[in-house]
């Protein structure tokens, strides 16, 4: 939604499978994932979409509900570039 309140084109995908293949079609500049999606966890996800060609510049931001070292290390090693911990307001977005 802030994306969208921001002027944004917006593509949602209900999945790990459908962000990899949403990744791909829709080649977006920046990418939000849950790391807790169906089908394919967003550490799966991201490690899949960093393989495309169309990711050499794509920003992965992770969203956990976890805040720990851990799913910090995680979206580290998965490929992510940042990781922000629900909840998430839009001033720690704008700002970050």
């Amino acid at each position: 939604m802030l994306g969208q309140i921001l002027g944004q084109t917006v593509e949602i995908a209900h999945d790990g499978s459908g962000a990899v293949q949403k990744a791909e079609s829709f080649q977006p500049e920046v990418a939000v994932l849950d790391v807790g999606m169906p089908r394919l966890s967003g550490y799966d996800a991201c490690r899949r979409i960093r393989v495309q060609a169309c990711a050499k510049d794509m920003v992965l931001i992770a969203v956990t509900g976890w805040g720990e070292d851990q799913a910090q290390r995680a979206a580290d090693e998965a490929g992510f570039d940042g990781l922000l911990v629900k909840s998430v307001y839009p001033e720690v977005v704008l700002h970050s």
